[in-house]
């Protein structure tokens, strides 16, 4: 008889991204995003390529993190719609946000996304970790953080003298 070998008791969850078209003629079509950024478009050099009319051809970029989904325009001539306004620069969307690239709307299927809108409606702060590597110290000090330090305990300070001045 031989043991049975215990369920792994926290097995690693790979949360991903999808786009799905909602029109043109691929209605249905799901692209799988990965973490980082894809670049959409008619050209063959984009990770996602689309063929709908006013498209352009690199018209758009997508960066996914495991809780945020940045949508950003790459001058495209016919723009990107998200919720019937036109979109100048970048924005964060979540998880069922509808957005026209052209004449075709795409959805965004990102579970991860909830996330950081549920923390956002109960006004909630969200951090980005950053992790310091052995390379990135240079003489034992943490490279780029020293004025921001300063400027925190003097801001710290000032507003310690004016509360009990």
């Amino acid at each position: 008889m031989t043991a049975q070998q215990p369920a792994d008791p926290s097995p690693e969850v790979t949360i991903v991204a999808r786009l799905r078209e909602l029109t043109g003629t691929e209605i249905g079509r799901v692209h799988t995003l990965s973490p980082g950024r894809h670049v959409l478009g008619r050209g063959s050099e984009c990770s996602i390529v689309l063929t709908a009319p006013g498209v352009s051809r690199r018209h758009a970029e997508l960066e996914v993190t495991a809780d945020d989904f940045v949508i950003t325009d790459l001058g495209s001539k016919n723009g990107i719609h998200v919720n019937e306004k036109r979109l100048f620069g970048q924005t964060s969307v979540v998880h069922g946000t509808q957005f026209r690239i052209g004449q075709l709307v795409l959805e965004v299927l990102h579970p991860g996304s909830r996330v950081r809108q549920a923390l956002r409606e109960a006004g909630e702060f969200t951090s980005t970790r950053v992790t310091v590597t052995e390379l990135d110290r240079r003489d034992g000090e943490l490279p780029g953080l020293t004025w921001p330090l300063i400027a925190t305990g003097v801001f710290f300070a000032v507003t310690l003298w004016l509360i009990f001045a």
